[in-house]
């Protein structure tokens, strides 16, 4: 049975790896996404597939926001991808790489 897999980045640079059939490891700033902060449906391409019409959100934080973009089909919390601004520079980008049952 292969799990949720996710690899996150920070500033272009492999942070963590870690799939959640495996361990406990949780991403703290993963969420259900809320309905009232999506801003439009796109398509997107990552190491796990193809995602169409997939709900983008954005997240205002104390110094920049968060995009994310999820979809119905992805278990747990449905992120296919997420970015993370500061200061108007990406600095944290996660992407799903793997998911299944």
């Amino acid at each position: 049975m292969q799990g949720l897999h996710t690899k996150i980045y920070i500033n272009g640079d492999l942070f963590q790896e870690y799939d959640l059939n495996e361990t406990n490891t949780t991403d703290p700033g993963s969420s259900e996404i809320n309905p009232d902060t999506i801003i439009s449906y796109e398509d997107v391409i990552v190491p796990a597939g193809s995602f169409a019409h997939c709900a983008k959100a954005r997240t205002t934080t104390e110094d920049g926001y968060v995009e994310v973009w999820g979809h119905e089909t992805v278990p747990i919390f449905g992120v296919v991808k997420m970015n993370m601004y500061s200061g108007g520079e990406l600095v944290m980008s996660e992407v799903l790489t793997a998911y299944g049952g």
